[in-house]
């Protein structure tokens, strides 16, 4: 499946309506006294109280106008669509962050260029693991603010790990983890930026264009083939953060097959034994092979 077009006027027009939906100090009321009633549900009454608008007919408009897109009316009241707690959900991590700037966290991964241990370095509300000397990254994903709080240095990295691995599994499965829409996933040759990956893998949303960059092996960390091949060597790939993985951080062992189609190999080694993946244009695994 090739990456989406331009966002068209029919999208664009609909993006403009929700927002402007949303540019009311009142609607916005209403969403969070949804969000703050039992199971996100609210008699009229209720709402009305909750928002302390006097104007009855101001409010029914208002209501009104958040009605199918944001919310929905039923015969308990009014509750929450997936899109308006997915609105406030938005909101809240957002702006629960801490104002201090976030201090680098070393991790244990080391440069390939210079073996220099790598940092989790935080900046514009995004994850980068970076080499602290020549400043070689190989792994950039955002991280909510909230995910921040009430976690410690080391949580917070295990926290990343974990979001990371998620965001990766459902863009591989064709599923945006942002909007849960189509996902396109192609292997793209000769073009080193922005990881210096000689063969990158990119995600991207035909709905609401969110993308990454990602290597081979971040399209395989999950698969059984490789999580079989390193218990069978006594490992457990789903506790090595994704950075820890050298067949995820490097491209040393990656090779192009053919280039029309696209057809590429990832070799992952651990001790004598080999294992082989190949894949297609779309970073789907077409084949395995293990040797010793």
């Amino acid at each position: 499946m090739e990456p989406s077009d331009e966002p068209t006027d029919t999208d664009i027009a609909a993006l403009d309506d929700a927002f402007r939906l949303l540019a009311n100090e009142t609607r916005l009321e209403i969403l969070r006294a949804l969000w703050d009633a039992p199971s996100w549900t609210a008699t009229y009454s209720e709402l009305k109280d909750a928002v302390e608008l006097g104007d009855s007919g101001t409010f029914q408009y208002h209501l009104r106008q958040l009605t199918g897109t944001f919310i929905e009316q039923t015969d308990d009241g009014y509750h929450h669509l997936t899109s308006g707690i997915t609105v406030v959900r938005a909101m809240l991590s957002a702006v629960n962050a801490s104002p201090e700037p976030v201090e680098a966290i070393p991790v244990e991964a080391r440069c390939s260029t210079c073996d220099t241990p790598y940092d989790a370095v935080y900046v514009n509300q995004v994850f980068e693991i970076q080499c602290r000397e020549c400043d070689e990254h190989v792994f950039k994903i955002p991280f909510p603010p909230a995910g921040l709080q009430g976690r410690s240095a080391e949580e917070r990295i295990a926290a990343f790990d974990r979001w990371s691995r998620r965001l990766i599994s459902l863009a591989c499965d064709g599923v945006c983890p942002w909007c849960s829409g189509a996902m396109s996933t192609r292997v793209v040759l000769d073009d080193p930026e922005p990881f210096g990956y000689p063969v990158r893998v990119d995600h991207e949303c035909t709905h609401c264009d969110a993308f990454f960059h990602t290597s081979l092996g971040h399209n395989v960390f999950d698969h059984p083939a490789v999580v079989g091949f390193f218990a069978d060597h006594g490992f457990d790939i789903d506790s090595i953060p994704l950075w820890d993985l050298g067949f995820c951080s490097t491209d040393a062992e990656v090779a192009v097959l053919r280039r029309e189609p696209v057809r590429t190999q990832l070799q992952i080694t651990i001790d004598s034994e080999t294992l082989r993946l190949a894949f297609d244009a779309e970073a789907a695994v077409v084949e395995t092979e293990q040797m010793s």
